[in-house]
């Protein structure tokens, strides 16, 4: 109602713009629906258009378009709207110079707008985003409130590098900042599964490199202790028992005890429950069962994981003609 009283070139047509756009964005993350994002998108197109520089909600409305284009591209890797993103985002920094007090958020949405071209492997793209990273750590020291979420950026930038190229001293890098981030998260925080589960995954990495059963044990310690604080349906639970489920397996490569494989299936299995075909990540994850499973057959030639297999490959076979 408010919009259609407010056509253009009323004065307050952006700022209704920008009202109806931050509801349609709650709807979107609650429901996912893909026409609601693209009217998110084109509603922050306009109020952009109403809003040229130097208008004192320019920035704002960049990073509103911008923020709905990085929603649009990890939806479905549509790299033109994340470069889209890109190119707002540097024009809202070079609207925050130091010292001014919105230059760290603006920092740090540029830098992680940049890492997500990590699934294309652009390893310029991800030190830019470190060296936006390491600028916006130390604009808050501590006890800044926000250093928790600097850190954990900067780590999972560098956790992204070392997935790209190997670097070791990146990954171990990314360890010791997901260990501080942990030190500023004590129970009851409420991101401390989120830092027990990045710290966990970082090991699980080293532990490829280093094959130290310390490592191993650290990482499954700290993905049962992430487990327990996200019960089902906590949104974090499948990626917890993912990580876990990894760190099992690579104990069961090592040691060949058939339980602890067994315990992987059973997370496996799990994670499947509680994501259902046609979500973003349900495939990975039937592959990764049908794998353990296959390992298991191999060892213990029982009839029931063959069965699993082929039901579980006819699921993803049906999923792909739909």
């Amino acid at each position: 109602m408010a919009l259609t009283l407010s056509p253009t070139p009323h004065p307050a047509r952006a700022w209704c713009l920008g009202v109806l756009s931050s509801a349609l964005r709650e709807v979107y993350s609650s429901n996912g629906d893909l026409k609601t994002l693209n009217e998110v998108i084109s509603l922050d197109r306009e109020a952009l258009a109403l809003c040229p520089a130097p208008h004192p909600e320019h920035s704002g409305a960049l990073n509103g378009l911008a923020n709905g284009l990085r929603s649009l591209a990890k939806r479905n890797r549509n790299i033109d709207a994340l470069n889209e993103a890109i190119s707002l985002l540097r024009d809202a920094l070079t609207l925050h110079p130091v010292p001014n007090p919105d230059r760290m958020s603006s920092v740090n949405n540029l830098a992680i707008a940049l890492q997500s071209l990590h699934h294309r492997n652009d390893v310029d793209s991800l030190n830019e985003a470190i060296s936006l990273h390491r600028e916006a750590l130390a604009l808050c020291p501590a006890p800044h409130p926000g250093r928790s979420f600097s850190l954990n950026n900067l780590a999972t930038a560098l956790g992204y590098l070392h997935k790209c190229n190997g670097d070791i001293r990146a990954l171990n890098e990314a360890i010791s900042l997901h260990r501080e981030v942990l030190g500023l998260r004590p129970a009851p925080h409420p991101k401390r599964s989120s830092a027990l589960n990045n710290l966990a995954y970082s090991l699980c990495a080293l532990h490829q490199h280093d094959k130290d059963i310390g490592t191993l044990n650290e990482c499954i310690s700290l993905g049962r202790e992430a487990l327990a604080l996200c019960p089902a349906p906590h949104r974090r639970r499948c990626t917890t028992l993912n990580v876990l489920a990894r760190a099992y397996l690579s104990r069961f490569e090592q040691d060949g005890a058939v339980k602890v494989l067994d315990e992987a299936i059973a997370l496996r299995q799990e994670v499947l429950v509680l994501c259902a075909p046609g979500q973003r990540r349900w495939a990975y994850y039937v592959k990764s069962l049908v794998q353990l499973l296959e390992k298991r057959h191999q060892v213990t030639g029982d009839d029931r994981d063959r069965g699993e297999i082929e039901g579980l490959k006819a699921e993803l076979a049906a999923q792909r003609r739909h």
